[in-house]
Formats: structure tokens, sequence, C-alpha cells
């Protein structure tokens, strides 16, 4: 029971910071440059890989901390790969983000979780 109670708050840290960060930056970006965002009412080529870039650091920093809380469970890899698994399911679960930003930008923000949260348990478990 105190394994999954400490499972589950490991995973919300990692997704609430990670979802946190990101949200912060998009909205500064888009309050301070909104030329950069949009043209014609789709996302630009060059805001779709900084969010990628924002998105890749956010998770890297969540699942940091994920990581940490995770440390006292038997198998903190395992919450890393529920927690990668988590975002992942989010980030294709919402269909009209997933037509927004078409297939290959997709699969670059699937590959930018994946990616950062390897990078944060790495960090942390080291």
């Amino acid at each position: 029971m105190i394994t999954a109670t400490l499972t589950a708050l490991a995973l919300i840290l990692g997704y609430l910071v990670a979802v946190g960060l990101s949200m912060a930056v998009t909205f500064s970006v888009a309050r301070a440059a909104p030329a950069f965002l949009v043209k014609d009412h789709l996302l630009k080529t060059g805001y779709k890989l900084f969010q990628a870039l924002v998105w890749l650091v956010a998770v890297t920093a969540g699942s940091y901390l994920s990581a940490l809380a995770a440390e006292v469970v038997m198998r903190p890899w395992l919450v890393g790969g529920l927690l990668a698994a988590l975002m992942v399911f989010v980030l294709w679960a919402n269909t009209w983000e997933v037509r927004q930003r078409g297939l290959g930008h997709q699969l670059l923000m699937t590959t930018s979780t994946l990616v950062g949260v390897g990078a944060g348990y790495y960090l942390a478990l080291r």
C-alpha cells in the first residue's frame, strides 16, 4: 500500500512539474511574442521546434523530481517507465492537439518525452 502511494505521488509530482513548467513558458512566450506562435491560425514550424525543446527540458525537470520521490520505491525505474507511459498516453489522447501539431511534431514530442524522462531519471539515480 505504501509503495503504491509513493509511486502515485512520484507520478503526480513529475507530471505536474513538467506540465506546469511547459505551460508557464508557453503562456509567457504567447504573451510576449504572439506572432512567433501562429500564422493563419496554424502553429508555426519554429514554434513547434521551440515547444519540443521546452517540453524536453520540462519533462527532464519533472522526471528528475519524480525520480527523487521514487527513490524510496523498490524499483524507481519502473516508476520512470510508468511516468513516460502516462505522459505519452496523455500526449496522444488529446486528438485536437494531435491534429493541430501534425504527425511529425507529435512524434517529435513523443521522442522528447521519452528522452526527457530517461534523462531526468538518469541524472537523479546515477
